[in-house]
C-alpha cells in the first residue's frame, strides 16, 4: 500500500496507537477491519466525552 500524502508517524504516536487500541500503526494502515475497529472505538470514546461535558454543563 502506497500513501503519497501519508503523515510521518513518530515513535510516541505509534506507541500511543498501540497503548490505546492494541494495534500497531502498521496493522492499522494495512487492515480495513482494524481501521474500522479503531475508528469505532474512537467514536464511542468521543461520544462518551460529549455526554460527560453535556451533563456537567
Amino acid at each position: 500500500m502506497l500513501f503519497i500524502n501519508a503523515p510521518k508517524i513518530t515513535e510516541p504516536m505509534a506507541k500511543a496507537m498501540y497503548n490505546a487500541h492494541d494495534v500497531t500503526y502498521d496493522e492499522y494502515t494495512r487492515s480495513l477491519d482494524k481501521q474500522l475497529e479503531v475508528e469505532k472505538a474512537r467514536d464511542a470514546e468521543y461520544r462518551k466525552a460529549q455526554r460527560v461535558v453535556t451533563e456537567s454543563a
